[in-house]
């Protein structure tokens, strides 16, 4: 890195699906796992689960479907258990796919993994004609 060199050797910039499998304990994951179509986003739980060890922690935060949309987007797909994906016609993700998740979603996505702890839906309000922002804040464990 260039404002960092001395830790060029320690920090390492890459594809996550690169790493070998079963090489990490835990991955955290904020607002990632959300950018893309159902397709690409499946791909990156399935790359999750490949690289965490047994027994190995995702800590998990997407979008919550139940989020109240104010920017301009198109619906571009409807999951059968709750969730969307939009794409956005302005703003900072303009032309941009996200994807939306149900509860059941992030379960169908995470098979082989167990939900533990407390599962949070942390909802931020905004001003009356901006709607509320929800995300799914938790934490699953590779069986």
């Amino acid at each position: 890195s260039a404002r960092a060199p001395e830790l060029a050797d320690k920090i390492i910039h890459a594809d996550f699906a690169d790493y070998d499998a079963g090489l990490f304990e835990y991955i955290i994951s904020i607002q990632v796992f959300q950018h893309g179509t159902q397709k690409e986003t499946a791909r990156y739980f399935a790359k999750a689960a490949r690289i965490l060890r047994p027994g190995g922690l995702l800590f998990l935060r997407v979008n919550s479907s139940s989020t109240e949309m104010y920017l301009r987007h198109t619906l571009t797909e409807k999951s059968s258990s709750g969730g969307f994906t939009v794409k956005y016609e302005e703003g900072p993700k303009k032309d941009l796919d996200v994807c939306f998740y149900s509860l059941a979603d992030i379960a169908k996505l995470c098979k082989g993994f167990d939900f533990i702890g407390d599962i949070v839906e942390d909802t931020t309000a905004r001003a009356a004609d901006k709607g509320a922002w929800s995300q799914w804040e938790l934490v699953l464990q590779k069986s």
